[in-house]
């Protein structure tokens, strides 16, 4: 699936990629998003792996996201702020997604990015199964607005987050070369975050 030269301005998430949502069922594979620009009122700009089927575990996979402007993102619950952000939840297994070329000119409230495996009562049924292979390439944030740092994390030893390459991130025009310069937390239950 590919979405091409959109402009999006949402009251809620601007993309999302689920797995089982209502009367959806499966897997989602090989979507690209290139081209865009992004503006989320409240919310996430590109969200991926929150619903799914704890029943029989879905996987998402080979997502990427390529040359996108977002304008401003205002989220103000931590769990979920971020405007690049993967939530494993529901038994999902989220791998090789990648964000490049991406331009995040304002944050009024929230994080650049929030890859984690959880589950919180109300969204859903089980936590996911993982994160695997994600990579951040060519990412600036112009350093507009009261950002919350970056994170990273896993939810038990069985479900975590591994092998996270970011490449070429700058914020306020200055190049991230290692976490504290990345506004970036890394939590437990992360393996290879390069």
């Amino acid at each position: 699936m590919a979405i091409d030269r959109v402009f999006l301005r949402t009251s809620d998430d601007c993309i999302t990629v689920y797995a089982h949502r209502n009367e959806i069922y499966g897997d989602a594979r090989d979507i690209r998003v290139t081209n865009s620009t992004l503006w989320a009122d409240v919310a996430h700009a590109m969200f991926i792996g929150i619903h799914g089927n704890s029943i029989d575990p879905e996987i998402i996979e080979r997502v990427s996201f390529d040359n996108i402007d977002v304008v401003s993102v205002d989220e103000d619950d931590p769990e979920y702020e971020g405007v690049m952000a993967i939530t494993a939840g529901d038994s999902n297994l989220v791998r090789d997604i990648s964000f490049s070329n991406i331009r995040v000119d304002r944050i009024e409230e929230g994080k650049l990015f929030n890859f984690h495996v959880g589950y919180n009562a109300k969204y859903n049924t089980s936590p996911g199964r993982g994160i695997e292979r994600v990579t951040l390439r060519n990412i600036s944030y112009t350093g507009e607005g009261m950002p919350s740092p970056s994170v990273i994390y896993g939810y038990d030893k069985d479900r975590g987050v591994k092998d996270v390459l970011i490449e070429n991130l700058t914020i306020a025009g200055r190049k991230a070369t290692d976490a504290e310069g990345a506004d970036l937390a890394v939590g437990d239950f992360v393996q290879d975050v390069r």
